[in-house]
This record gives structure tokens, C-alpha cells and sequence, in this order.
């Protein structure tokens, strides 16, 4: 996986790409060769990535591309998927997680995670001290 890296993290498109890519191969591979289920190779692209990334704005980059490509189809995973964004957005903040991401990268990210509803302006933004 050492290939997505750039400098001393994975780039948000070279995790979408990444994401993606392993879609589109458990889709062909599991789905039409072997019939099964979305959900279940939606769940093989996550499997492949868990526990991967070492930062924080990476694991968010992540769930933010897999939230994606679960297309909010199934209940159930989609819950757990929003509940890990939500508990890195609380745990760290998003201006904490984009501090050190290029501000084409940050405002991708941020505009994401914007349309899928989890963050606006204020929402969480951590406090200051």
C-alpha cells in the first residue's frame, strides 16, 4: 500500500483512488463472478483498509470514501460508518485534522464531508481554550 504515500501521508485522492479501485475489483470479482451482495463487497473494500492509516485526517479521509461507496444503501453499516466520521470530528475537530493537509486537499476534504452533512461552519470545530 506504500504506493498511496505521499511524504509522510496518504493523499485524500490517493485514498479515494485506492478505495475505488478495490471497489471496482471486489465488484467484478465477488459480485458479478459470484453473485454476492453490495453490502458484501462493500464490506471487503473496508476489511482491506482497516486499521491501515496511521493519522487521524487519514482514517477520516477514509471513512469519508467508504461512506461514499457504501451509498448509504444499508442501514446498519452506514451507522457505524457515521458514527466513527462523527467520533473523529468530535475527538479531534476539523480545523485539528486539515491543519497540516495543502488547501486544495483541506477544502475537498471539508466540501465533502459538508454535503454528506457532517460538519458545517461551526459544527465540530473544537473549542477554544
Amino acid at each position: 500500500m506504500t504506493k498511496f504515500k505521499t511524504a509522510d501521508r496518504f493523499t485524500y485522492s490517493k485514498i479515494k483512488r485506492a478505495a475505488l479501485d478495490a471497489l471496482f475489483d471486489f465488484s467484478r470479482d465477488l459480485g458479478v463472478v459470484k453473485g454476492r451482495p453490495h453490502i458484501q463487497v462493500v464490506g471487503m473494500v473496508s476489511d482491506c483498509y482497516e486499521h491501515r492509516f496511521e493519522k487521524p485526517v487519514e482514517d477520516i479521509m477514509w471513512l469519508c470514501a467508504l461512506y461514499i461507496i457504501s451509498g448509504n444503501w444499508y442501514e446498519e453499516p452506514s451507522k457505524v460508518i457515521k458514527q466513527e466520521i462523527e467520533g473523529h470530528l468530535r475527538k479531534y475537530g476539523i480545523d485539528e485534522l486539515l491543519k497540516d493537509i495543502p488547501v486544495d486537499e483541506a477544502s475537498e476534504l471539508r466540501r465533502d464531508l459538508e454535503i454528506l452533512n457532517f460538519i458545517d461552519r461551526e459544527k465540530f470545530s473544537r473549542p477554544q481554550c
